[in-house]
């Protein structure tokens, strides 16, 4: 009976162990877990990143483009004429990239 009383206790101790490293591995698989979810905002952010940054790009390359565009139209303006507003410098800017985008297609 003493035997069967310490092969008992030996029992619930290596049970006390198993939920210590069950806690333990629970613990480090959290922590790993809110790496990976970090990491993937972190991925995710950056890659955001990158995608303004080539539209950013493209939008320089664009303004760059049509800089000659906006020169030829403020030398044929006078610039005093109030009509002719920033407003038209968009209009006249958005067609001639609708023109580019649509024969680039």
């Amino acid at each position: 009976m003493h035997e069967d009383f310490e092969y008992v206790e030996s029992l619930e101790k290596e049970i006390d162990e198993l939920e210590s490293e069950k806690a333990d591995f629970s613990n480090i698989y959290d922590l790993l877990l809110k790496e990976c979810v970090s990491k993937d905002v972190i991925c995710s952010y950056l890659h955001s990143l990158s995608d303004l940054n080539a539209h950013t790009g493209l939008q320089c390359l664009y303004l760059h483009k049509f800089m000659p565009v906006i020169h030829q139209m403020t030398s044929d303006h006078d610039r005093s004429d109030s009509e002719f507003t920033t407003t038209a410098y968009v209009t006249v800017m958005f067609k001639a990239g609708s023109k580019s985008c649509s024969s680039s297609s």
